[in-house]
């Protein structure tokens, strides 16, 4: 329970079901979360409580279509809004030593980076490099030189219902087995999903040592520590506003395919006026929380009021309105680095149907920019 913000959420999370042994996927998810739990423990006992409340959350059914936390979140949903944070996955996070593959939501990308320097990987010469030092050289980021790819969601796993139904910040992480030249990608591990996945597998071919286990227990556990202990909650607002301007650049095929369409052209037009309130609003709170940050005493109603809308930015996005083939699910207007529900009405053809997904697109961004509209707070006495 937190000590100063006890009702606001840090998930680290991940399945205990698998398919036949399940070493890898999900057992090696279990070690690392439950290392975590003895260390958090350990601390606990030497007098250190959160500032926020952390919770170690053991899921069944993942492999059944995510039954478990589908319907924790389904029971908790009004109370998760309000009070969720961030939510990290801990599902195979061990299946080889080639490098990290981290999926994620553009709100966690800084706090991601940052424990990536600080943890420290063997590599095949007998070195120690940190994470983001393999991945800068394993898969790097094409649009962005200096820095490594992470990755829009691809896998499913038990983040997709805290992110998809409730908007909370949430992200996956595994250390993948290789890469494939000839299909170009990264390479799965060879025993997923088969009577192969046990002990033995592990121990021979994917972590002899537990180096990997280890590092990956520092990464998660040092991103866990910062999103519940931090004065403002480490979120990239930035990185937020950088997505959705790069998701509403595909919009341009829109408009010259519905040139003479009036409704939809008016769609377009909200969307870029709410992505340019957005920003504005973005940049006013980044610059008021670095206000706040460089004072060592500042007033808590001013940091309640931060974190309240750091913690609920992310709310806006979700809307059971937004078409896709699960909607009872997937609710989030961006996913995969697109605006799904636009995507999809597009390719409808439906031009009514268009218009209302850009009409939630919009409602939704500049919903967003309002939350983040700086607030007036009468100083402490």
């Amino acid at each position: 329970t937190g000590q100063l913000e006890p009702n606001r959420y840090v998930f680290l999370g991940n399945h205990r079901d698998s398919w036949v042994y399940g070493a890898a996927d999900a057992l090696t998810g279990m070690s690392v979360l439950t290392e975590t739990g003895r260390v958090l423990g350990r601390l606990l006992k030497q007098g250190w409580r959160p500032r926020r409340t952390i919770k170690l959350c053991n899921f069944g059914g993942e492999e059944f279509g995510l039954i478990g936390s589908v319907e924790w979140m389904e029971e908790n949903s009004l109370i998760f809004k309000q009070r969720g944070v961030a939510y990290l996955n801990t599902d195979v996070p061990v299946q080889g030593n080639y490098t990290l593959l981290a999926q994620t939501d553009p709100l966690l990308v800084s706090v991601i980076y940052k424990w990536k320097k600080m943890v420290k990987v063997p590599t095949e010469e007998g070195k120690y490099e940190s994470m983001f030092d393999v991945m800068l050289k394993r898969g790097p980021r094409p649009s962005t030189p200096g820095e490594p790819r992470l990755w829009p969601y691809q896998f499913a796993s038990d983040y997709i219902p805290f992110y998809f139904m409730a908007g909370i910040p949430s992200a996956d992480f595994s250390y993948f087995f290789g890469y494939d030249k000839d299909k170009g990608g990264w390479q799965l591990y060879p025993s997923y999903h088969t009577q192969e996945d046990t002990y033995y597998w592990v121990e021979q071919f994917a972590d002899p040592k537990f180096e990997i286990h280890r590092a990956m227990t520092l990464l998660m556990g040092g991103m866990l520590l910062d999103l519940a202990d931090s004065r403002i909650i480490p979120l990239d607002l930035p990185r937020l506003n950088h997505s959705l301007h790069q998701a509403q650049s595909s919009f341009t095929s829109i408009s010259a395919s519905f040139p003479n369409d009036k409704r939809v052209l008016d769609g377009l037009s909200a969307v870029k006026r709410s992505l340019r309130e957005f920003t504005r609003a973005c940049d006013s709170f980044v610059s008021a929380v670095i206000k706040t940050s460089s004072k060592e005493e500042a007033e808590s109603v001013t940091l309640q009021a931060l974190n309240n809308q750091l913690t609920q930015v992310g709310k806006a996005f979700i809307d059971s309105r937004v078409l896709n083939p699960n909607p009872d699910v997937f609710q989030h207007v961006l996913s995969a680095g697109r605006f799904s529900g636009v995507s999809n009405a597009v390719k409808s053809n439906d031009t009514s149907k268009i218009q209302e997904q850009l009409s939630i697109l919009s409602v939704a961004i500049s919903t967003a920019g309002k939350i983040l509209q700086p607030m007036r707070i009468p100083s402490e006495e």
